[in-house]
C-alpha cells in the first residue's frame, strides 16, 4: 500500500494484493527500497507450493501498478529456510539477506539470496538448533498449551525481532547513521504471564502459565548457557533496573511507526505454537 498527500488529504493506493494465485506470498513483513525505487520483501507464508513463505521485488511497470517478481520460494522441505521473520538487507554485491522463525537445524536460519542464471540461489548461512531457539516456550506450548517461566508477572519491554532486522536496514542504508547508537525497545512492559495470554488469544484457546522458581529457571538455562550468563539474565527477568524497563523512542523515529506490540508478533508466528 502506497499513500500519497494531496490538497485534500491522503490517498490509499494498493500496489499488490497477496494471496492472489498459486506461489504468492501471504503475511509480508516490512519493505525495503533499493536505489532504483523498487521494493523488495519477505512474506511469512503463501500459497501452495510456496507454503512457509516467499521473497519477492515489487517493480513499477511504467504506466500506474506494480509487477511482482518472485526471487525465492519457500515449500518447507529439507532444511531450507521456512516462515520469513524479517526484512530483506543488501550486500554491495546484491545479494539479498533475511532470516526465518523455523528451518535450518529446526530453530531457524539466517540465509541469502544470490542471482544465478536468471534466477535466485538460497543459501543456509546459518542454521539455529534447538537449544538456540528463538522460541523457547513452542515446544511445552504445541505439547501441553503451556508457559513456563519464573517472574510471571515482571514485565520488560520485549522487541519485535522483525523490528530489530527492520531497524538495521535503515541504519544500514543511511550514512547519518554512522558512530550513532540506537535502543531498541518494543512499545510497552510485558511480563511472561501477559506473553502465556498473546500467545493462547493467538492460538484461539487457552495457554496456561506456570511460573518457575528461580532456582527450576536456572537449572533449565544452563541446559543451553553459560552460568554467568544464566544468573545474569535471571538478575534481568527477576528484578529490572529503570532503564532495563524503560520504554525508548528510538525504534519510533527509526522506522517511522510503532514499534509492533508481543500480539502482534504472537499472530505473525502462531504456525510455530501449533
Amino acid at each position: 500500500m502506497r499513500s500519497e498527500k494531496s490538497a485534500n488529504g491522503w490517498t490509499e493506493t494498493v500496489l499488490h494484493n497477496f494471496a492472489s494465485g498459486a506461489g504468492d506470498g501471504e503475511y509480508p513483513n516490512p519493505l525495503v527500497f533499493d536505489e532504483s525505487g523498487n521494493l523488495y520483501g519477505t512474506s511469512y507464508s503463501g500459497v501452495y507450493p510456496c507454503d512457509e513463505g516467499t521473497a519477492f521485488e515489487l517493480s513499477p511497470n511504467g504506466v500506474s501498478g506494480w509487477i511482482e517478481s518472485q526471487l525465492g520460494c519457500f515449500p518447507g522441505t529439507g532444511d531450507n529456510a521456512a516462515y520469513l521473520s524479517a526484512p530483506v538487507i543488501f550486500d554491495p554485491s546484491g545479494n539479498i539477506y533475511s532470516t526465518s522463525y523455523l528451518g535450518g537445524n529446526g530453530a531457524g536460519t539466517v540465509f541469502e539470496l544470490s542471482p544465478s542464471g536468471g534466477s535466485w540461489k538460497e543459501t543456509v548461512i546459518y542454521g539455529f538448533a534447538r537449544d538456540q531457539e528463538i522460541y523457547p516456550w513452542a515446544p511445552l506450548v504445541r505439547a501441553q498449551r503451556t508457559v513456563a517461566a519464573p517472574f510471571g508477572d515482571v514485565g520488560l519491554p520485549a522487541v519485535d525481532p522483525a523490528d530489530i532486522a527492520a531497524a538495521a536496514a535503515v541504519v544500514l542504508r543511511g550514512r547519518a547513521h554512522a558512530g550513532r547508537t540506537y535502543e531498541l525497545t518494543g512499545p510497552a512492559p510485558v511480563s511472561p504471564r501477559q506473553q502465556a495470554a498473546a500467545i493462547g488469544a493467538a492460538l484461539g484457546e487457552p495457554v496456561r502459565f506456570s511460573e518457575l522458581t528461580p532456582a527450576e529457571a536456572r537449572a533449565r538455562m544452563l541446559a543451553f548457557m553459560p552460568e554467568p550468563v544464566a544468573d545474569a539474565t535471571l538478575a534481568i527477568l527477576g528484578d529490572p533496573s529503570p532503564a532495563e524497563q524503560r520504554v525508548s523512542p528510538d525504534l519510533a523515529v527509526l522506522l517511522g511507526r510503532p514499534p509492533g506490540t508481543f500480539e502482534d508478533w504472537a499472530a505473525r508466528s502462531v504456525a510455530a505454537f501449533r
